[in-house]
């Protein structure tokens, strides 16, 4: 397996269209189920460099989410919130996705859940989803 057809690596990429449905639950939802996928279907290199990101000879001022595009993922969602929610709502919305991405997300469904592919994929999914919605209510 390769990572060079990342769609993380990709700056054009952009997540699911909310063409899928107009619920922003379900937006996150999707994008969460995309990348999930392609975190299960890479997990060899993902744990590679997870190993090597927590190496001990790794500067300690190197941030293993400088080495990653979660950000953007978690942007891609932040910025479709109405207006009206807070940036006291927006922050741990924001805090809460992180894990749900890359191979974090991926070690725990995984390694501690036993999860298969499809279950990890729907899991993330969902808790996506759920966040999603109570910051919304």
């Amino acid at each position: 397996m390769s990572l060079a057809n990342d769609p993380l690596t990709d700056l054009d990429w952009a997540p699911p269209a909310a063409g899928s449905s107009p619920d922003l639950a379900a937006r996150a939802a999707d994008l969460v189920r995309v990348t999930g996928a392609w975190a299960v279907d890479h997990q060899t290199e993902l744990r590679t460099m997870l190993r090597l990101s927590l190496a001990p000879e790794r500067q300690p001022e190197e941030s293993r989410r400088g080495m990653t595009h979660r950000g953007r993922r978690i942007d891609a969602v932040l910025e479709v919130l109405p207006r009206d929610v807070p940036q006291a709502a927006r922050d741990p919305l924001a805090a809460a996705l992180i894990p749900l991405f890359g191979s974090d997300a991926v070690v725990w469904t995984s390694d501690m859940a036993h999860l298969s592919r499809d279950e990890v994929i729907e899991l993330l999914a969902w808790m996506a989803q759920a966040l999603v919605a109570a910051t919304l209510a």
